[in-house]
């Protein structure tokens, strides 16, 4: 096989319509059918007339025969031969073209096959190439317009186009022409107006215009304001909506200086002064900047009232916290006043001349507490209240018992007193534990006093004499805040030993030979050995 060949790539040549020449560095498109060229040499000495050629094709994981065929070849002469590759519904990547000529007995094999590597690549997808808006009557992108002018916009592709796509503001909308007309700038801001062009080679580049709208219309004049009943300090603003798509908010104006702006339909103005008159004025205003009519209104304050709490803190009036927290309470007031504080009615401090008042309480013990701050000057009188619960979390402990020591009477009852009220229901023989000296339960019942804070173990029984009992009050045991006591409580007695006995028989007779009975009574019986 022979190389000397014009266009050919080591030895193989391949063209595009017969004539166009593909290059050693140039891809080959999938769906195109291309002509393999090569050309056969006979060096030897004799007519070839059984030359055998096989055309592959191969990747990877895949290879193909495109052709075979037998050719004759006269001594020393050449001729160069072609076959067609359709290169439809191939995978793109790179292949090996090999051509592969032989005979049946041949000396030399080295020169009967040539191999070349081309890559297949997919079509290249369609190329916007010129565009044009008839604002710039260019190819500009950057286009300035105002509120509700039209924008037309074309646009040319290097390929057939089956759809075009355009868009505006990522919206697409369905207009399958080259061309496309815009007049729907709602408002004044910047619009982005995109097309691509597809076809079965992919989609194309996309063109944005940047569209800047400005904005030439001022906000209408704001409708209905009114105001609400006006206090020493203060007035309250309203006024109806404006509907314009492009509205920010509103300006409110007190005697012609900029008060500030909203975007509600309502201001509340503070820092007057009692019983003066004020001229009030509100504009809308929109994105542009560009503002409408003033609206007018005029209000004369009222006198000073009796002061007024404007806020408070905590801001719910009923609070919690448990023994020993901090607790802050605070006031703002609308005027100078003297503040009083009060715990469940007792002054705890004072705050002369102020407007803002702060109370601070680190000590308060559990229970329910009654806090209030009075606010008072030559107006009147304002107070708020809060309902202050402090939380019990101390364990309750036992703060005195009974029995204790030696010569306990064996009728004794056995109590105990706790430092604050039980929950009553934990108290009870499971909880109070009276055992005797080998470690037996004493039966008993269980009993508690409120008033005194004091249980009460009343044996079922007389207890022994001369025993030892062991009292134990366990950590079941728990206060109405559900504390359970930190740990056991325990304790021990003895009973007194038992009284000596004298019978008394009474001075009785018996004559010779005769019986007399005598009756004796027992006040008490031990075991005597």
């Amino acid at each position: 096989m022979s190389t000397d060949y014009t266009g050919a790539v080591d030895g193989i040549k391949i063209t595009r319509d017969g004539k166009d020449i593909v290059g050693p560095d140039e891809n080959l498109t999938i769906g195109e059918t291309y002509n393999i060229r090569y050309k056969l040499t006979n060096e030897g000495n004799f007519k070839e007339t059984s030359i055998a050629v096989i055309v592959r094709v191969a990747n990877e994981s895949w290879n193909e025969t495109i052709r075979t065929h037998t050719y004759s070849l006269d001594i020393g002469k050449s001729n160069t031969y072609k076959d067609t590759w359709d290169t439809s519904g191939l995978p793109p990547g790179n292949y090996n073209i090999t051509v592969n000529a032989s005979i049946p007995i041949d000396d030399d094999w080295s020169d009967n096959e040539r191999t070349r590597q081309v890559t297949l690549a997919l079509p290249a997808a369609p190329t916007i190439t010129d565009w044009y808006n008839n604002i710039t009557e260019d190819n500009s992108t950057e286009i300035t317009i105002n509120e509700s002018e039209c924008v037309f916009f074309n646009a040319s592709a290097d390929q057939q186009i089956d759809v075009w796509s355009w868009f505006v503001d990522d919206v697409n909308q369905s207009h399958n022409f080259d061309n496309f007309s815009y007049c729907g700038w709602a408002v004044n801001g910047t619009y982005y107006v995109r097309v691509n062009a597809t076809n079965a080679n992919g989609t194309s580049n996309t063109i944005t215009w940047t569209v800047t709208v400005e904005d030439i219309t001022p906000p209408a004049k704001v409708q209905n304001l009114m105001n609400g009943t006006p206090t020493a300090t203060a007035v309250d603003l309203w006024w109806a909506a404006n509907t314009e798509p492009d509205l920010v908010g509103y300006k409110v104006y007190q005697n012609g200086s900029l008060l500030g702006t909203t975007a509600n339909t309502y201001y509340n103005v503070t820092g007057l002064s009692q019983g003066t008159t004020y001229e009030f004025n509100v504009s809308a205003y929109d994105d542009n900047g560009l503002e409408g009519e003033n609206a007018t209104i005029t209000v004369t304050t009222a006198t000073y009232p009796a002061p007024e709490i404007i806020s408070f803190a905590p801001a719910t009036t009923s609070v919690s916290n448990n023994e020993s927290e901090s607790r802050t309470f605070n006031i703002t007031i609308d005027q100078t006043v003297n503040v009083s504080w009060y715990i469940n009615g007792t002054v705890v401090q004072t705050n002369e001349s102020v407007t803002e008042a702060s109370y601070t309480n680190t000590s308060a013990v559990a229970g329910y507490w009654n806090v209030s701050a009075v606010a008072t000057n030559e107006n009147g009188t304002a107070m708020q209240t809060w309902w202050w619960t402090v939380n019990d979390t101390t364990p309750p402990t036992v703060t005195d018992w009974a029995p204790t020591g030696t010569g306990v009477a064996i009728t004794t009852n056995i109590t105990a007193t706790f430092s604050e009220p039980m929950n009553e229901s934990t108290l009870n023989n499971e909880t109070i534990i009276v055992e005797n000296s080998t470690g037996s339960a004493i039966t008993g019942a269980v009993t508690y006093d409120s008033a005194t804070r004091t249980v009460t173990f009343d044996p079922t029984t007389n207890l022994e004499y001369n025993e030892t009992y062991n009292v134990t009050i366990t950590t079941g045991v728990a206060d109405l805040a559900g504390n359970n006591m930190a740990s056991n409580h325990t304790w021990n007695f003895t009973t007194s030993t038992p009284p000596s006995t004298t019978v008394a028989i009474a001075d009785v007779k018996a004559g010779p030979g005769e019986s007399v009975t005598v009756p004796i009574m027992v006040n008490y019986v031990t075991n005597l050995g």
